[in-house]
């Protein structure tokens, strides 16, 4: 994979914990727009961040949007990593793989069109390798 662009990276603190954020868009063989992969650290939250994770993905998940045609859904743990996948037609998708920390997470979220968007084996896999780096 190549990259399109130089990573991007920020530090953001303004809402009571600190979130650092390095992005990058690849370009990737055989697909028809960039695949976007983000990696997101969030420390010092006000609760537990798996309770905050699963909250966040049930919510996500009793949205109506996913019963339309072509519309996706998919959660799935790996050990103590939690994941989802989702999107619809004409819209870009997510799959997500998150590790809680405590009162924090290290989440990576790689974002493309439904058709091309990654397995959550692959986003796991990813997950994985971050976490090695920490």
């Amino acid at each position: 994979r190549k990259a399109a662009k130089p990573p991007f990276g920020l530090v953001d603190n303004s809402a009571g914990y600190t979130l650092d954020v390095c992005t990058i868009e690849l370009v990737v063989a055989g697909h028809h727009s960039a695949v976007v992969v983000g990696i997101h650290v969030a420390t010092g939250l006000p609760a537990d961040g798996g309770d905050l994770l699963r909250g966040r993905n049930g919510g996500t998940a009793r949205e109506g949007q996913w019963k339309a045609k072509g519309a996706q859904l998919e959660e799935k743990t790996f050990g103590k990593a939690i994941c989802i996948r989702y999107g619809s037609p004409n819209a870009p998708g997510h799959a997500i793989c998150d590790m809680p920390r405590g009162k924090g997470y290290l989440e990576v979220d790689v974002s493309a069109s439904v058709d091309e968007l990654a397995s959550l084996a692959v986003v796991h896999g990813l997950l994985e390798k971050a976490l090695a780096r920490l």
